[in-house]
Parts: C-alpha cells; sequence; structure tokens
C-alpha cells in the first residue's frame, strides 16, 4: 500500500453532500411524518421495534429477541424467536395522500378519518399486504405493523371503532396492529391489536 492509499478524499460538498440532503428533504411529506427516515431499511426496522418495546410496557409477550431488515423483501424485517422460529414482519403506512400533497404545496390541513372510511382504508392495507409472496422463512407467522402520524387518528377512539370490527379475513397474516406515533405522557407507543378473520390456507408454522 502506497502512501499515497492511505490519503482520506478530500470531500466536495456541492457533489457529494448536498444531494444526499436534498434527496432526504425530497422523501419527507411534510404532513404525518413522526415516523420518516431517509433509510427505508432503518425506518422499518425501527417501527417493528417500536411495536415491541411498546408491547413490553403493556406487559405482553412477544417472545422476539432479534429483529434484522430483510434485504430481499416482503417481509420488511425478520424476526427471530428464542427457540429460533422466525417471524415475519411487514410494515406500512396509514396516511391520506390527497392531504400529503396539499400540505406540500402550502395548503395547512389535516384529514378527518370518519369510522367507515378509517376500517375500509385498513382493509385494503390488510388485503394488499396479504396478498404479496413472501420470500425467505418458513415463518411460525407474518405480523402485520400499519403505522401512522394522522394527527386525527387518536387511540383512544380507534380502540372503541375497531372492536369486535374484523379487518381483513386472511391466508398469509396472522397478526396485524395500527401502531400510532407518540403522545406525550405515554410510557410507550400507543397501539391497537387488529382483529383478522381466517382464511382456509396460512402459512405453515415452522417443524
Amino acid at each position: 500500500m502506497t502512501e499515497d492509499s492511505n490519503k482520506i478524499a478530500p470531500i466536495d460538498f456541492d457533489a457529494d453532500v448536498m444531494p444526499k440532503i436534498v434527496a432526504a428533504l425530497n422523501k419527507q411529506k411534510g404532513y404525518a411524518s413522526f415516523f420518516d427516515w431517509p433509510n427505508k431499511a432503518t425506518k422499518e426496522k425501527g417501527i417493528v421495534c417500536d411495536l415491541l418495546e411498546a408491547m413490553e410496557a403493556k406487559g405482553e409477550q412477544h417472545g422476539i429477541v432479534k429483529v434484522k431488515s430483510d434485504q430481499i423483501d416482503p417481509p420488511d424485517c425478520v424476526g427471530q424467536t428464542k427457540d429460533g422460529e422466525l417471524v415475519g414482519f411487514e410494515v406500512t403506512e396509514l396516511v391520506d395522500q390527497k392531504t400529503v400533497e396539499m400540505n406540500r404545496r402550502g395548503v395547512h390541513v389535516f384529514k378527518e378519518w370518519p369510522p367507515d372510511e378509517l376500517i375500509a382504508k385498513l382493509k385494503v392495507l390488510v388485503r394488499d399486504k396479504d396478498a404479496k409472496a413472501y420470500h425467505g422463512g418458513p415463518y411460525s407467522k407474518i405480523v402485520l405493523i400499519i403505522f401512522t402520524d394522522e394527527p386525527l387518528v387518536r387511540s383512544a377512539d380507534c380502540e372503541s371503532i375497531l372492536h369486535g370490527q374484523s379487518v381483513g379475513h386472511c391466508k398469509q397474516i396472522s397478526e396485524a396492529f395500527l401502531l400510532l406515533s407518540y403522545r406525550p405522557g405515554l410510557e410507550a407507543y400507543p397501539y391497537v391489536k387488529l382483529e383478522l378473520g381466517q382464511a382456509d390456507s396460512i402459512l405453515p408454522a415452522k417443524s
């Protein structure tokens, strides 16, 4: 190795740094952006860990000891239990795109979510994710996490609206959760476990 090869190459701010800053800013929605992060894999793994920590804070057992991003998704992340079983985690967002675009144009508005519209949107998200071809495995279960920072979607309202309300009959997804952004005064992120019906066939558990 020559002496020159040990030198650190100078950084061109305009050519090397500024494009990355601009790309990160362009990814920001400017609305319901609590969970936004420039790197998709980091964001998704963080959301999975947020849910697991919220479950622990409520005294619920999840059995996951390790989580990693999956380079060939779906699923977005893979968890491993203490018994070595694999759990697939798929992550998606509940957000109104029209409201995002209005805020980007400087029209600062919030999306109202009447109960029937919220339920209908959740059903679409669950249906679309259940139709994916999941790689890897075999998985003992696949968990869908629907995260949201919609300002007018509140955990207390969601618990009341979604109680006893099935949001889909799934062949692959075993469990689904609605994860809300942090609220002051709470120990952990609020979440609601969504009710699912099971179709005739689901992914087999790992033997």
